[in-house]
């Protein structure tokens, strides 16, 4: 008999742990980023590479998933890198307004629009498939808990073709056809 697999939605501490690693490491590296631009009029331009950077860990961390069984912490890291990186975006364009130009700005946030609109697409597609996988998984754990039919069966042989009628229910023999020999 095999042991019960865990359950898929335990998280380990180790996972939590990596998780607050990638976490530290990400803000030492928008830090770097925020303070490698030398003049203030260009903190836009950083809180902007840091939106895009952000992004970017956001698809490397949804891909992740893919890689490891801690896949619920890496899910929850993709949607806080997307979510931090869509409020940098439209947050520095907003803001930096004054400094880019009206027409930059309106375009910058017409392809942060699109860029959201995809994002919720593929977050619907994802939980569909999700909800897809479970509930083949349940179909199957029924099939499994269910009993075989015997394959001698002839409706298991030949599930398509009717049952036979059933025998009569008089007590005498049908009769021959005319001509034969009784």
């Amino acid at each position: 008999m095999s042991a019960a697999a865990p359950s898929p939605s335990r998280v380990s501490t180790g996972a939590i742990v990596a998780s607050i690693a990638i976490v530290a490491a990400s803000a030492l590296l928008f830090i770097a980023l925020w303070l490698a631009l030398p003049s203030t009029t260009s903190h836009y331009l950083g809180l902007a590479t840091i939106g895009i950077v952000s992004l970017v860990f956001a698809l490397v961390c949804f891909f992740g998933r893919a890689f490891t069984r801690a896949g619920s912490v890496l899910q929850a890291l993709s949607w806080g890198y997307a979510g931090f990186g869509f409020v940098l975006l439209i947050g520095s364009l907003i803001v930096g307004a004054p400094a880019i130009g009206a027409v930059l700005e309106f375009v910058g946030l017409f392809l942060v629009a699109v860029l959201i609109g995809v994002v919720a697409v593929l977050a619907v597609w994802r939980r569909n498939a999700d909800q897809m996988t479970q509930a083949r998984e349940t179909r199957r754990e029924a099939w499994r808990a269910s009993t075989p039919r015997s394959a001698f069966d002839y409706t298991t042989a030949r599930p398509n073709v009717p049952a036979s009628p059933p025998a009569s229910s008089e007590g005498s023999p049908p009769t021959a056809p005319p001509g034969a020999s009784q």
